[in-house]
């Protein structure tokens, strides 16, 4: 064995040949290739820039530039730069146009203009201005600055030539290739081959490794984005999106037309001023009225009766904020009597609501086809963008409302797609024209291009909305979705012609769905839209909609106030889903609430903004986004974590709350036991409750000699509290199960066996474990819920586990003489989850009585 070691060590080091350095080394999609290919075509071009160097020298010899008129340009330029701003809008302008000065091309002068002087002149020193100073120049200065231009362009274009053949020359692979190797990529989406560096030599890196990076990322970024991935086209489609390179505007997007945009350029589809996206997200808010609204009692509340909702319908909206905004001219997005937002306001439940005026895109409705009467009266909630809370979502209506929610996002990012293309239509027109463009009336863009975020609990229910929308855009081959392979490798269902896992078999129907396909909670994926074309595994920082896990996204973004927080991509978010929240508090949801922290941040770093930094709207820079993001919650029960964050919504066009009419689960027991309901002192205080179970209850009960009782828990902090209790006192026996023996199944056996056999009169058993197991316990004859649980099906299916047929027969007499009991704690603060259990009659009747002990029988079923 050791002679093979060394024999393969030599042969390493004699591969290396002379210096120690690694030959070129042939790998499939490899880096190297790509970068020798490139080093290979910069030699040629470094040869073709000498050439035009020497004649630029020999030109400067025969016609030298004049020392007044260089003396005469650097002076202005100077003076112009001693202008600082004065305005805190322009002064992010006059950063944002610092940052990105030295990386601006010549031949972007159009686009990106100086913005030296940050004082309104948003355009700064264009080819305008630049040709009418050139008319009192010498001509020699305006030879040497032409040659200096043909010169930047050349190199310029050489080097998009070479990552446009590059990615041209990659699409061409065979696809199972390109996904296998990309598959071996991190999750990152967008990620590089950091390894690739090694088959260089050192001098090589030194010289041109930096080079050859920059060049070899842009040319996966093209190769990502391009629509056809069989096209043999040396031209790839960039899906509306330019991938700058170094020179190309310092990092910074400009979205362009394609072909498939120009039918709807020329339809002058753009949003009317009746449209819900112009009165919301067209007009600034003031900074009086940014402070109303975190004024609570600004806020008036109705309720409202809504069928089709199952439920009554909290509707919250902002009064008596001002009408006018008092911001200057230049922080308007026209003139300075320009109308404020919408605000919401009085709600009338509609009748039949007409999918036809909700201003949906034409791309977009003519493949949405019938909807239910839930998904129509979902859509008018949402549509105006006031946040929603929807608790009723079980798993019957998960379709209905992911195509209902994902209907609403492509809309939306379609429409800011379709007015930033249209503006760039109108700024090259002006600028054509010669005519001075104000570009305070073009603000289209965030910070941040991202302006829609969809937290999911598993990586197919994404797989589920993207084929959502891939059937709403009307994408039926795999050209039209970029990475559709890959994607459908990552987060398929797999094999769907096998019969039912072992594990789903005789579960409730809830439990298969929610547990069907890839259930891995890790995960985030990027994707731009267009009107015909979806794009996956985009990049964070060139995505329209960000599909993500909380616990995905939270390890990308980091926690707020850490020194690696990395959210910028999400300061710009102005639709927030999140569906199968209740999923969510069974995973951690201290992660959600992570994640909402770093939603709307300010960018902390102005060269962290990818968007040109005039055209952000004023509100995005004011901080005001908060205010207009839209927050849409769906849940298959209602909990009281997920109503407090929702109440933190401060969106100035109202919210709905659904308050659902329960009528409890109580007719769903089919045993035959006694129910007491104990209610214990305090309001939401944990230390009150476990001082009355261990100091009044649970005594009683150990001298009672009840044996066969399971303690539900849905709290994994009062499961440790509990345990630590019962292992100090000693008065009992007792068994434990809990979710971190998911993978110790062997330990969950005996403790099940030793709890039937009644060699441990208590089990411990936590709600965590019983959500992703749903194992059936034997031989409860005694059942205590420490506290409601999260879910109101999950108390019927405890009950149930009492029926006869999974009774101990053989146990001792002593210990079958009690009948069976079901035993409740709660608190006055329990109210949401008692009435999902008691239904609303009976919890409003427990709550407003004056005592503390409840007893009544179930007979069953």
């Amino acid at each position: 064995m050791a002679h093979g070691i060394n024999s393969r060590s030599k042969a390493k080091q004699g591969s290396r040949g002379r210096g120690g350095r690694r030959p070129f080394k042939s790998r499939n999609n490899t880096a190297s290739y790509r970068r020798a290919l490139l080093r290979k075509r910069k030699l040629e071009d470094n040869i073709e820039c000498e050439e035009d160097n020497k004649k630029f020298k020999a030109h400067n010899a025969t016609h030298p530039v004049k020392e007044e008129d260089a003396q005469e340009s650097s002076s202005s330029d100077l003076s112009d730069a001693e202008q600082l701003p004065t305005d805190s809008h322009a002064l992010l302008l006059h950063s944002f146009g610092a940052s990105t000065a030295t990386h601006s091309d010549p031949e972007d002068d159009d686009d990106e203009g100086d913005d030296g002087d940050g004082e309104g002149d948003d355009e700064g020193e264009d080819h305008s201005d630049d040709q009418q100073d050139t008319e009192d120049e010498s001509e020699e200065v305006q030879v040497t600055r032409q040659i200096k231009d043909l010169n930047s362009s050349n190199a310029k274009k050489a080097l998009m030539d070479e990552q446009l053949s590059e990615g041209s020359h990659e699409q061409s692979d065979d696809e199972s290739n390109d996904d296998d190797n990309e598959s071996e990529e991190s999750d990152e989406c967008n990620s590089r081959d950091s390894d690739s560096s090694d088959d260089l030599s050192d001098e090589q890196e030194d010289l041109e490794g930096g080079i050859a990076e920059d060049a070899e990322s842009d040319a996966d970024s093209l190769m990502c984005a391009s629509d056809d991935e069989n096209s043999t086209s040396r031209k790839p489609n960039l899906g509306g999106l330019v991938v700058p390179t170094k020179n190309q505007k310092g990092g910074k997007q400009v979205m362009q037309c394609d072909d498939e945009d120009l039918d709807e350029l020329e339809k002058n589809s753009l949003p009317s001023i009746d449209d819900p996206f112009c009165t919301h997200f067209e007009r600034v808010l003031s900074h009086e009225a940014a402070e109303r609204l975190l004024d609570c009692n600004t806020w008036q509340h109705d309720n409202h009766q809504w069928p089709e909702l199952s439920g009554a319908v909290k509707h919250s909206y902002p009064t008596k904020l001002p009408a006018l905004s008092n911001k200057p001219k230049l922080l308007l997005t026209a003139d300075s009597d320009a109308p404020p937002p919408v605000y919401g306001g009085p709600f009338k439940v509609p009748e039949f609501p007409d999918v036809n005026s909700m201003f949906i895109k034409d791309s977009v409705l003519k493949n949405i086809g019938d909807l239910t009467p839930l998904q129509q009266h979902l859509l008018h909630a949402i549509a105006n963008y006031s946040d929603l809370y929807y608790p009723s979502s079980t798993h019957e209506k998960w379709d209905d409302v992911t195509k209902v929610y994902s209907i609403h996002a492509l809309n939306h990012v379609l429409k800011t797609r379709t007015r930033i293309l249209k503006n760039n239509s109108k700024l090259s027109k002006l600028r054509a024209a010669k005519i001075d463009v104000d570009l305070d009336q073009f603000r289209d863009q965030g910070l941040s291009r991202a302006k829609v975020l969809i937290l999911l609990p598993s990586k197919h229910s994404a797989f589920r909305v993207v084929k959502a929308m891939q059937k709403l855009l009307g994408l039926s081959n795999k050209q039209q979705v970029k990475h559709l392979t890959r994607f459908e490798d990552d987060f398929g269902p797999g094999d769907t012609n096998t019969n039912l896992p072992r594990a789903l078999k005789g579960r409730s129907e809830d439990f298969i769905a929610t547990f069907t396909g890839d259930t891995s909670e890790n995960f985030k994926i990027g994707i731009t839209v267009s009107n015909k074309s979806l794009g996956l595994y985009s990049n964070f920082s060139r995505s329209d909609i960000i599909l993500a896990s909380p616990l995905g996204l939270r390890l990308v973004a980091g926690v707020e106030g850490e020194e690696d927080n990395n959210a910028g991509f999400l300061s710009s978010i102005e639709m927030l889903v999140l569906d199968q929240a209740s999923c969510f508090l069974m995973q951690n949801w201290d992660h959600v609430l992570s994640v909402l922290e770093s939603v709307n941040l300010s960018i902390k770093n102005v060269r962290d903004i990818v968007s040109d930094g005039r055209r952000v709207r004023s509100w995005s820079v004011d901080g005001h986004a908060k205010f207009y993001r839209q927050t849409l919650m769906f849940s298959a029960a209602i909990d009281d974590l997920q109503r407090a964050l929702f109440s933190r919504s401060c969106n100035f066009a109202g919210r709905f709350e659904v308050l659902p009419v329960s009528a409890g689960v109580l007719g769903d027991l089919l045993v035959s036991a006694e129910l007491v309901l104990l209610r214990c002192p305090g309001l939401n205080d944990g230390e009150q409750r476990l001082a009355y179970f261990t100091q009044e209850f649970f005594p009683k009960h150990v001298a009672s000699r009840k044996a066969f009782t399971l303690l539900y828990i849905p709290d994994t902090s009062d499961y440790y509290l509990l345990s630590q209790f019962l292992a100090q006192e000693r008065a009992i026996e007792f068994s434990s199960i809990n979710e971190y023996l998911t993978s110790k199944m062997s330990h969950v056996a005996v403790a099940r066996s030793d709890f039937f056999k009644g060699s441990s009169p208590l089990l411990l058993y936590t709600e965590r474990f019983h959500y992703y197991k749903r194992p059936v316990i034997k031989g409860i004859r005694h059942l205590i819920f420490y506290a409601l649980p999260s879910f109101s099906s999950f108390f019927s299916e405890m009950c149930n586990l009492m029926i006869g047929s999974l009774q101990n027969q053989s146990a001792p007499r002593s210990q079958l003489q009690h009948r069976s009991s079901i035993t409740v704690l709660y608190q006055r603060s329990d109210v949401t989850r008692l009435a999902a259990v008691m239904g609303n009659t009976n919890a409003k009747e427990l709550l407003s009585s004056n005592k503390n002990v409840h007893m009544c029988a179930i007979s069953g079923s």
